[in-house]
């Protein structure tokens, strides 16, 4: 037992730099860079599903939202809580979910997962403060999430899902509206 922690001690002590290692060398232009994921700011925040539609079912969205920015907004991760409403007010199921958006060398990439599946998504900024796409990437899923920034409180969030990757249109599954909690 007492090998097996000295083992422990020693591999920790390797693996942790040293103090006495020199600081690296950050370049100005690395410092006036902004970070990759900045365009996304506006997604931070706590919200609620205050809207939207499921047209397949003609169902209704309820729940939250929460979006924080990690690691000095080098992350971001979302939370989920959705509950899907039927025409005659039955809960028809619901979904917990995370989502972790990161940085990875030239691209911006995204996991998901629900706890029983998972996707992995690119992101695309389209345009920074107001338009976030991601878009599967996992074989045979093809499906889409678009923040879009209504107005400061306001952000549309739809998913879109294709059958086959020759299709030439994205069907809408679900649209949500989420309000700011202040």
């Amino acid at each position: 037992m007492r090998k097996i922690a000295a083992l422990a001690a020693l591999a920790l002590a390797l693996a942790t730099p040293s103090f006495a290692d020199p600081a690296p060398q950050i370049s100005a232009d690395a410092v006036s860079q902004p970070a990759p994921l900045a365009g996304m700011s506006f997604l931070a925040g706590n919200w609620t599903i205050a809207g939207g539609r499921m047209p397949l079912f003609g169902a209704r969205p309820e729940g939250s939202e929460r979006v924080t920015p990690e690691l000095d907004g080098k992350a971001y991760f979302i939370v989920d809580h959705s509950v899907l409403i039927g025409v005659e007010g039955q809960n028809l199921g619901t979904n917990d979910s995370v989502l972790l958006v990161y940085p990875d060398h030239d691209a911006i990439r995204a996991e998901y997962t629900n706890g029983q599946v998972g996707t992995a998504y690119n992101v695309e900024i389209v345009e920074a403060g107001k338009l976030v796409r991601l878009t599967s990437d996992k074989p045979g899923v093809f499906n889409q999430f678009t923040y879009t920034l209504q107005d400061a409180d306001t952000i549309e969030v739809t998913r879109t899902f294709k059958r086959k990757a020759d299709d030439d249109a994205y069907v809408p599954v679900v649209s949500e509206i989420l309000k700011r909690i202040k």
